[in-house]
């Protein structure tokens, strides 16, 4: 699995660490989450999803960021494997 990625964005190319991927079992879709090297008012780490397609990084469409976030809160207990 990759350390980072780069991300060419309107404002300019910005570098992400990769803190996992994984794919979702019913769609067989593949997703990178990345930590933006933020923190939102709480001081939580704001992490970026991106989907993978044909080796590109696409933003999460609404319609899919439901199965996403179940995905996330099963890695985060733990319940499943991801790179």
């Amino acid at each position: 699995m990759l350390d980072e990625v780069t991300i060419n964005k309107p404002t300019g190319e910005e570098t992400y660490k990769v803190l996992c991927a994984f794919q979702d079992e019913e769609s067989g879709n593949k997703y990178l989450v990345l930590d933006s090297g933020k923190k939102d008012s709480n001081q939580n780490v704001i992490t970026y999803i991106y989907k993978i397609v044909d080796e590109n990084l696409e933003y999460v469409e609404d319609d899919e960021w439901v199965s996403v976030k179940k995905n996330l809160i099963s890695i985060v207990k733990g319940e499943v494997n991801y790179d």
